[in-house]
């Protein structure tokens, strides 16, 4: 009983590569030895179609509990792909923003 398949990360992406995820049953661990890619993250949290200095803030405000971010933006925010959202993410974000780093 509770067996369940579950993509899990394996290699998490970020701002610059694809990540991948496998399939293990939820309950075990059992690796059903599938796997998939998972897309580059896209720090435009705010949706408005280019990624800014508030992007950054919202980041840095999750960091701090003033605000809580939703799971696809938890997804997004994590740029170094550490697994946690932090203010190193909010200054890559700063970076990508004003061109001093780029997603290539």
């Amino acid at each position: 009983t509770g067996h369940k398949e579950v993509y899990v990360p394996e290699v998490r992406p970020t701002y610059r590569t694809t990540g991948v995820e496998k399939l293990v049953c939820e309950y075990c661990g059992r690796d059903y030895h599938k796997t998939r890619v998972m897309p580059k993250v896209n720090p435009d949290l705010d949706k408005n179609g280019s990624v800014s200095s508030a992007d950054a803030l919202m980041i840095l405000q999750h960091s701090v509990e003033l605000i809580l971010l939703k799971d696809d933006e938890l997804k997004d925010a994590d740029c170094n792909g550490d697994g946690n959202v932090n203010s190193t993410d909010a200054l890559l974000v700063l970076q990508l923003a004003t061109g001093i780093i780029t997603a290539d």
